[in-house]
Order: C-alpha cells, then sequence, then structure tokens
C-alpha cells in the first residue's frame, strides 16, 4: 500500500496487477510513502487516517492473473527432468475457482482495469498530478502466453462460473 499525503491518495495494491511497477511510480512523486505490507494490507485492516483521502487500486482479468500464476510455476519447473502442463494448468484453475472474492480491495473509491494506464495518469491528473507517470518493466513473466492458450473449453466454461469478477471484464469490453 502506498499513501501520498500531497495529492490525498492511497494506492492499493493487488498480486499479478502490475502493482510493483505502479508502487515504483508512484513513489517517484512527492510526499509518497510505502505504508505496510506491499499486497497484504485492506483499507479496512489498516490503521491508516483515510480522511479526504481517495483511494484506488488496479484489477486484472482474473484468467490472465491465472495464466500468469501458470507461467511462473512452468518457469520454474522447466529446468526439471519432467513436469506435466495439464496438471499444473488444471490446479491453478481449481485454485481460482475456490477463491471467495478474487481481489482483495473492493472497498476502493476507483478501479483501474490493467492496462489501460491512461486511466491511471487521468485519475493522478484529477487528483493534481501533472506530470503523466511512465511504468517501468517490473517482474515481467518471462514466455507467458495469451490467457486463453493454456485452457481447455471446459476449464474456461468453470472459471465463467465460478470467478463472478471476470463478468467485469467480459462487460469492459
Amino acid at each position: 500500500m502506498l499513501k501520498n499525503t500531497q495529492y490525498k491518495f492511497i494506492f492499493c495494491a493487488e498480486p499479478h496487477t502490475a502493482s510493483r511497477a505502479v508502487t515504483k511510480a508512484l513513489k517517484t512523486l512527492r510526499n509518497s510513502e510505502i505504508v505496510g505490507d506491499h499486497q497484504h494490507l485492506t483499507l479496512e485492516k489498516s490503521e491508516l487516517s483515510t480522511a479526504g483521502y481517495v483511494s484506488f487500486s488496479v484489477i486484472r482479468d482474473p484468467r490472465e492473473i491465472i495464466a500468469t500464476m501458470i507461467a511462473c510455476k512452468i518457469n520454474e519447473l522447466r529446468f526439471a527432468q519432467k513436469y506435466d502442463q495439464g496438471r499444473i494448468v488444471e490446479r491453478f484453475v481449481k485454485w481460482g475457482c475456490k477463491q471467495e472474492k478474487f481481489f482483495r480491495h473492493n472497498d476502493c473509491d476507483y478501479t483501474i482495469r490493467y492496462p489501460r494506464w491512461n486511466d491511471l495518469n487521468g485519475l493522478l491528473r484529477w487528483l493534481g498530478v501533472e506530470n503523466p507517470i511512465t511504468l517501468p518493466l517490473v517482474g515481467v513473466t518471462k514466455g507467458k502466453k495469451p490467457w486463453f492458450k493454456y485452457f481447455t473449453p471446459e476449464q474456461i466454461r468453470r472459471m465463467h462460473a465460478n470467478i463472478p469478477e471476470i463478468d467485469l471484464f467480459r462487460s469492459w469490453g
């Protein structure tokens, strides 16, 4: 979580949404400070004084997040003699379908959809930041394919049936 006292905002980091890159870019703004653990503190559990502050997070299509997790695991195992990619994919699909809520920061004032960085800069301009921020490349997943190349049609149906947050991305076009 990052708090900026000059522009009165709080950025709430979500895993696998370029949150490290966003945090690094926001830290370049005057009066920005990291508050708590990077992704594990939520607004409702924080002791931050949020009065008068605008909170926001960046969210990403859950199918993309699961695909990123799969690619990371495959990268970790690629030097192993043998691994079963189908079993890895199925394990992460089951994990995604079991999540009570996919995003931790549903209580933020604004939500930016990854990778719509113009929306982020628009929000920052509205808050008074004159110059747009540029996101550095941080933690890019090596060898990641488009999400739909990892899953069978049956796995996609299961994710759509069990992960309601996917609807946010289907309706946003």
